[in-house]
């Protein structure tokens, strides 16, 4: 690996007992640690609400309302805590199942 594919790098203090579950889970999964931290946190991206409600959806969304209200919504939504956004997130799921 080149030094342009070492990407940055990070030094990360992890308690033992996480470090630990770390290292099985990569074991498990037969990656490096490393690059399932990174798996992780990858994921992590994409399923986190905020994320994901700028990268998708906005424009089906957009038109079916005007772009006022929709940036109002969008405003109003980013101000929420990350746990504030996935129970609203979750709510509307739950909404959309009934």
């Amino acid at each position: 690996m080149g030094i342009a594919d070492e990407g940055v790098r990070l030094t990360l203090r992890l308690p033992e007992a996480l470090r630990d579950r770390l290292l099985q889970r990569s074991r498990k999964n037969r990656r490096s640690m490393n690059s399932e931290i990174i798996a992780i946190l990858g994921e992590a991206a994409d399923l986190d609400p905020v994320y994901r409600s700028k990268a998708r959806g906005v424009e089906q969304v957009e038109e079916s309302l005007s772009s006022e209200v929709v940036q109002q919504m969008l405003d109003e939504y980013q101000q929420l805590s990350p746990q504030q956004a996935h129970l609203l997130l979750a709510l509307v799921r739950t909404m959309n199942r009934v």
